[in-house]
């Protein structure tokens, strides 16, 4: 007979899928991580459902199937858990052939258990069977001996507890080994600056200790059923905590960090820069070292847009970042500042070993004019655009001003680096008429001689 006592879960599978929903909302649109969560989430919910008809009288037959179908979406949740967890990798086929491997015997398994299969002999060939498929898989996939250590460790105690026929307690000691896993995963798969990760830890690894405890609770210490059950209702709902924080501190992260940098290049914005110039200035006062700025901008920039459109200029501006990042040193401040225009800020700018014996201030203006030189040569190279169709060659007028020999405040750094640069822009207009003109002298001269 039905009763209202078997439908207790539903308000709190309720509550578990509107969270749900709001991981959904913020996540909406992201990696592939979070589409992961969302489909182990999934699972959880299912197998929410499937307990809630596993409790109502109904025949064998819908008995045993809503307990296989409760297990194995545990099982598929825990892989796909430490698939999510393992998903930043490039190359995806091998852990994702491992883990298709490994979850077909624990699977099987744990239907076996939920349909009433009362031969241990039959549960410990399967797990003999998967425990040698999985070390094959590992062996063949070429991953290393801590990967054949772990396995070992988590077959060894299912295949012994089946052994001695505790067959519930080796389906659910199955699945505390693979929630452990997965917390393991997991903690391994976010750095410590989120604290979001420490609770689905917690979790995951709450989970597995339910899983282990519930054989002996249901068979051994039934009073003490009611609390276990609650902490069984607890776990998947700490979970849900925790990646709810992981998702709102990786927005938070992201947020300060589109505050700092530049949205195209991923270049440094100019409030970052601005930041890291004044700690560069105090170090350099500090330390009586000196420090150099270059002020940069692309010639001729505007008429690549004219040209060749904004998409084209974009691109434009996205090479030019990748070629002047790849010759500064992580000590320098590389940023985007304007349209067409980037600053460097570089530390620990002092004299070399070969220019020691020159006027200090003659030398620093070499290492800086050499410097500018090595920016240039990287910059002014031919790039592909549009996928080929278009190749243009850029050109970039630099200017820079060290401290303390330039200035000694920043506004002077600034202003003189600016200076500087403007000058350069002015001899490279002036060059560039100068070509045009005798260009245009030389076509004229070749349509004289055709006339006559």
């Amino acid at each position: 007979m039905w009763t209202l006592s078997h439908y207790l879960d539903v308000p709190e599978l309720l509550v578990f899928l509107l969270l749900a929903g709001v991981l959904q909302s913020l996540r909406r649109g992201e990696d592939q991580k979070s589409r992961l969560w969302m489909v182990a989430i999934g699972l959880i919910a299912l197998e929410g459902i499937a307990r809630i008809v596993y409790l109502v009288p109904l025949s064998n037959q819908a008995h045993r199937l809503s307990h296989v179908v409760a297990l194995d979406a545990y099982v598929i949740a825990a892989f796909v858990f430490l698939y999510a967890a393992i998903c930043p990798v490039k190359d995806l086929r091998r852990p994702v052939a491992l883990l298709t491997i490994c979850a077909l015997p624990p699977l099987a398994m744990l239907a076996m258990y939920a349909e009433w299969v009362t031969s241990p002999l039959a549960f410990v060939s399967v797990g003999v069977s998967g425990f040698v498929l999985s070390l094959a898989a590992v062996v063949t996939l070429r991953y290393p001996f801590i990967w054949s250590a772990a396995l070992t460790l988590a077959w060894a105690p299912i295949i012994l507890i089946f052994g001695i026929g505790e067959l519930r307690a080796g389906a659910y000691t199955t699945l505390a080994i693979l929630f452990a896993f997965a917390g393991i995963a997991f903690a391994r798969a976010f750095d410590r600056g989120h604290r979001g990760k420490y609770v689905v830890v917690a979790g995951f690894l709450l989970w597995a200790l339910c899983f282990v405890l519930h054989p002996f609770v249901a068979e051994h210490a039934q009073n003490w059923g009611p609390m276990l059950n609650q902490v069984w209702d607890l776990e998947k709902f700490v979970v849900m905590f925790g990646l709810l924080m992981v998702t709102l501190e990786e927005h938070s992260a992201r947020s300060e960090y589109q505050s700092l940098h530049d949205e195209l290049t991923g270049l440094a914005n100019r409030r970052l820069v601005n930041d890291r110039l004044q700690q560069a200035l105090a170090r350099a006062q500090r330390d009586h070292s000196r420090l150099v700025v270059f002020n940069m901008d692309l010639n001729r920039f505007k008429q690549v847009n004219d040209s060749y459109g904004h998409g084209a200029g974009d691109e434009l501006l996205r090479v030019v970042a990748e070629r002047l990042s790849s010759i500064t040193r992580a000590c320098d401040t590389l940023a985007r500042v304007g349209g067409d225009e980037f600053l460097l800020v570089s530390s620990d700018f002092n004299i070399s070993e070969a220019n020691r014996r020159l006027d200090p201030d003659v030398a620093l203006r070499q290492q800086g004019e050499a410097w500018a030189n090595a920016l240039r040569a990287a910059v002014e190279k031919p790039a592909a655009l549009s996928n080929g169709d278009i190749c243009i060659t850029p050109s970039i007028s630099i200017g820079f001003a060290i401290y303390p020999n330039s200035a000694e405040d920043l506004e002077s750094l600034f202003a003189l680096a600016d200076n500087d640069m403007y000058s350069n822009k002015r001899r490279y207009s002036a060059a560039e008429r100068t070509r045009s003109a005798g260009s245009a002298l030389a076509g004229a001269a070749v349509a004289d001689a055709m006339v006559l």
